[in-house]
């Protein structure tokens, strides 16, 4: 499973899909926006 997993592995579509969904860069973005880290309801 190891070796078919690593074989269709794509490093460079997954650095992008971190970078689209990683809740701390989306943090870090908001902070250097301006705005509010957390927002309260």
């Amino acid at each position: 499973m190891v070796r078919r997993y690593s074989a269709t592995y794509n490093s460079e579509k997954a650095a992008r899909a971190h970078e689209a969904f990683s809740p701390a860069d989306r943090l870090g973005e908001r902070i250097a926006e301006g705005a509010p880290a957390i927002r309260v309801a």
